[in-house]
């Protein structure tokens, strides 16, 4: 007789498959070189992904000292992941491209607090990425 699955080991295995469900990779570029694939019936091989810096160009006196450079950098990306999403996320720009068809995604990666040895402990859990066409500048 064969074993019948628990309620939670089945809702864990349609969760899975299901496609809305985030990758276990934390880097962008792998979640969204899986998802181009899929949407676009591309062979994963044939699927060119390239991190978008998002931060706008530093005014001359700034740019030319590279500590006050890494400053306007940091000030930049902390602005833009509270005007997005307001929970501090710094939100990440992919661009995917392959077989004749080009795709821009919106990254984030999500975490939460998980038990540690003695106390909690955030931990970044995965990464969610949604297609935007034309790419948000």
């Amino acid at each position: 007789m064969p074993k019948r699955l628990s309620s939670a080991a089945l809702a864990a295995a349609v969760f899975e498959l299901a496609s809305c469900a985030p990758s276990r990779s934390l880097r962008p570029n792998d979640v969204v070189q899986s998802q181009f694939s899929h949407a676009h019936y591309c062979p994963l091989e044939r699927v060119q992904t390239k991190l978008i810096e998002n931060v706008p160009p530093a005014p001359p006196p700034i740019a030319n000292d590279p500590a006050r450079q890494a400053m306007w950098t940091y000030a930049h990306r902390g602005a833009e992941a509270q005007s997005v999403g307001g929970n501090g996320a710094t939100p990440m720009i992919v661009q995917a491209s392959g077989c004749s068809e080009n795709a821009v995604y919106l990254c984030r990666a999500e975490g939460g607090y998980v038990p540690g040895r003695r106390r909690y402990r955030y931990e970044l859990l995965f990464t969610v990425c949604t297609e935007t066409n034309p790419p948000p500048l």
